[in-house]
């Protein structure tokens, strides 16, 4: 994939495993992002067992650019831009409803405030 033009069509990435995350959903339907149909994928259960199989050339994927930096800083992953893009899934926050103080209510403000929420876009958006 590495010669093959930018942006790279689904058809050449169907070609080629796929290194995905496993859903650990219990109670909601499994969901897949970033398959191509009829794509085999490697199921793996973290970002870092997904950045690893990647680096011993199991498959291809995407990842977040901060864990990916120093593989790509390196030369032993490639960037490589898509027709589809990297998968958009919404940025969701949970905690305990009991678990309510203020050290969370802080946390919550905090995060809602401009400058996180561009840093956040930003990490969300990088190859």
């Amino acid at each position: 994939l590495a010669s093959v033009p930018e942006p790279l069509p689904a058809h050449a990435l169907s070609q080629h495993r796929a290194v995905v995350l496993a859903d650990t959903t219990r109670a909601m339907q499994a969901r897949s992002a970033g398959l191509v149909i009829g794509q085999d994928a490697l199921v793996v259960p973290d970002f870092h067992a997904k950045l690893a199989a990647q680096i011993a050339g199991l498959g291809v994927g995407h990842l977040p650019h901060f864990l990916a930096a120093d593989a790509l800083a390196d030369g032993t992953l490639v960037s490589r831009q898509t027709e589809l893009g990297p998968p958009r899934e919404p940025l969701r926050l949970a905690w305990r409803r009991d678990h309510d103080g203020r050290a969370l209510q802080w946390f919550i403000e905090h995060l809602s405030a401009a400058p996180w929420r561009a840093q956040l876009a930003q990490a969300v958006r990088s190859p």
